[in-house]
């Protein structure tokens, strides 16, 4: 068995069963009871917001970081023509759209009806649709993208639209719904967003803030879900390898943990999406974990073992509150650049009893039973300081006879790799043969380095070489003799610029060997 509803198939990915992740029909439950097919309607929730129609309209970071909804083709393949994000504003709703397509055509268009207002835009950039209509077009490597403004009247929060978005291929047309139907778009609220610094040392999970928390950002459970006032707290978050750090710090002077269900306890809630799925009904990667002012630990829907085993935390009384801190393993889904679903919450408590919640992001109140309004948490790579000194950033090689290899009699050649230098302060190079790790005399070292600089003046003299590299021949090379057959030859490269230490590195080894 697959299981009864896609979201809590162990075939997920591909959609497998007759009933979506919100217990509804789907078209292959209606074939195989053998009724009429619906009409393919389809919903999404629209955060607001807004991109100007400029030239990084199509590349904007506003539309990184949520789930795009995919638009397949009509032919029963299944296969995206295209994927779209959307944004909206008090008069117009922004749509960036991405279309796969390699071979252009002068039919090639984005169609979208809002509201049974229709806004066509090609290819070419064209556009053709009611007053206030615009967009942008860009070519991508696989098609092109459309920015456009849709106008949209009388938007408000928590208001709905129509909209479907049909694309044109040449004479084939391919929707986001059944053609003649419009999906229902709900108008929601800004999403919340952090950026969510990478740690250059990990902080230890002790309830302690300590140093690592410097450079985190915060942001404020402002959100009032239930009761009025109450406990609120300032979270920061930091990320290393694989696990997402979360410390808050909670001002609640009267902290109770006597009551009797965990979730009217004095406690921090942490959701995570791991990857930024949005995908409503939880994922066995999504958690609801809750950590209480005395660090008793529950747990939401789903496995709770499971997500004990990803949560290490720790809690403290400090005056005027305490502070919660944890550490959670993103099972594989963490690294630089990636989105992840993320939300808090303060539960107050008083005699035993819940008095007040309050969260970051998801207005609703309902976060315990879906992922959709939590806020995005994008991981950012730590800022890499500048070198003030040599860095080698290719390691030197030893380069062999073009005609002898590494046999006695051949000349091998210093290659000093890659090197870089504040301000591009010139480096020059000076070398040091080895056998085995140890200093060896040169053979005919003087012949061979003026071969070596007869060569490299006549590459200079063609345009082909730096005139710099005539001040780095001397010792570059080496006539292999008979005494390091059977043993490792290797150089060592020491790198100067002026007014910096030098730095010495050593290439891997060559092993001379007869013919």
């Amino acid at each position: 068995m697959w299981g009864l509803t896609d979201d809590r198939s162990w075939r997920d990915d591909g959609g497998p069963l007759l009933f979506d992740g919100d217990r509804q029909a789907k078209p292959a439950y209606h074939g195989a009871v053998d009724g009429d097919v619906p009409a393919r309607l389809k919903s999404a929730g629209v955060f607001a917001g807004d991109v100007p129609l400029d030239d990084d309209a199509t590349t904007s970071p506003v539309w990184d970081g949520l789930p795009r909804h995919t638009v397949q083709a009509d032919d029963g393949s299944g296969e995206a023509v295209a994927d779209f994000q959307l944004r909206w504003a008090a008069d117009h709703l922004t749509a960036q759209v991405r279309v796969t397509d390699a071979d252009p055509d002068d039919a090639d268009a984005v169609t979208f009806d809002v509201d049974g207002a229709t806004t066509t835009v090609g290819r070419d950039g064209t556009v053709t649709g009611p007053d206030g209509a615009a967009a942008v077009v860009e070519a991508s490597d696989d098609g092109y993208v459309v920015v456009a403004h849709l106008p949209l009247a009388g938007a408000v929060e928590g208001g709905t639209a129509g909209l479907d978005v049909r694309v044109s291929d040449g004479a084939t047309t391919s929707g986001w719904n059944t053609p003649g139907s419009l999906g229902t778009l709900t108008l929601l609220e800004g999403l919340s967003y952090l950026e969510v610094a990478e740690a250059t040392t990990a902080p230890q999970v002790d309830g302690v803030v300590d140093d690592a928390w410097a450079d985190a950002s915060a942001v404020s459970t402002d959100r009032q879900i239930e009761g009025d006032g109450g406990a609120t707290a300032t979270v920061r978050t930091l990320w290393s390898g694989d696990t997402l750090y979360v410390l808050a710090e909670v001002a609640d002077p009267t902290p109770d943990v006597s009551g009797s269900d965990p979730w009217v306890q004095d406690s921090v809630e942490i959701f995570l999406d791991a990857g930024n799925a949005k995908n409503g009904a939880y994922r066995d990667v999504d958690t609801q974990i809750r950590i209480s002012a005395e660090n008793v630990t529950s747990f939401g829907t789903g496995d709770e073992a499971a997500q004990a085993a990803r949560l290490t935390s720790a809690t403290a009384a400090v005056d005027g509150g305490y502070v919660v801190e944890a550490a959670v393993d993103l099972l594989g889904a963490g690294g630089a650049g990636t989105f992840h679903g993320l939300d808090f919450q303060v539960n107050d408590g008083t005699a035993g009893a819940r008095t007040a919640v309050r969260d970051w992001a998801d207005p609703t109140g309902t976060g315990y039973q879906s992922t959709a309004r939590w806020g995005v948490g994008r991981l950012v790579a730590a800022e890499q300081p500048e070198p003030d000194g040599l860095v080698n950033v290719a390691a030197p090689t030893v380069v062999a006879d073009d005609r002898k290899g590494t046999a006695p009699g051949a000349v091998l050649l210093a290659d000093p790799g890659e090197w870089t230098s504040p301000d591009g302060e010139r480096v020059r190079y000076t070398y040091r043969w080895l056998r085995d790790g140890d200093p060896v005399r040169r053979e005919l070292g003087a012949l061979t380095d003026l071969a070596r600089l007869l060569e490299v003046t006549g590459q200079v003299l063609r345009g082909k070489a730096d005139p710099e590299a005539l001040l780095s021949v001397a010792g570059s090379t080496y006539r292999v003799g008979g005494a390091d057959v059977g043993h490792e030859v290797s150089v060592e490269v020491t790198a100067h610029a002026r007014g910096l230490d030098a730095v010495t590195v050593v290439s891997a080894p060559v092993a001379p060997a007869r013919r």
